[in-house]
């Protein structure tokens, strides 16, 4: 049975089973060569820090990878945010919300949402380097 949260049972870390498979294998993390935007967060909160490289064809964006230096929750919270976006549309991509991300985590704790926060500021960021 889940929590009050809504999250499966986890381990000691915290971390649900959705969110332990993006921390230990995580998906799409590297750089783009020629990215068409490329954004750079910290989060002031705990200091984790995020680098997203976008490729975009068209109305799609065909690429997406991360680099994230932080804890276990903010780079699964990468992993997450990648999988969601990649092969989708810019519209797609603009409308995520956290609910949105924290629902690809199997839910995360109040304590570790900070993370969702960090990777969505980040796409943002990217995003707004992109012709509208």
């Amino acid at each position: 049975m889940g929590s009050q949260s809504g999250r499966s049972p986890s381990s000691a870390d915290g971390l649900s089973a959705k969110a332990r498979s993006h921390f230990m294998s995580p998906s799409n993390v590297g750089s783009i060569q020629q990215p068409d935007a490329v954004a750079r967060r910290e989060n002031q909160v705990c200091g984790d820090a995020m680098v997203l490289y976008l490729k975009v064809e068209g109305e799609t964006v065909q690429d997406i990878r991360f680099k994230t230096f932080g804890c276990s929750t903010s780079i699964a919270a990468s992993s997450a945010l990648t999988v969601a976006v990649k092969g989708r549309s810019l519209k797609h991509a603009r409308a995520l919300k956290h609910e949105d991300i924290e629902a690809e985590l199997g839910g995360l704790s109040s304590f570790q949402r900070h993370s969702i926060d960090l990777v969505l500021e980040t796409l943002e960021d990217a995003l707004s380097q992109l012709a509208h």
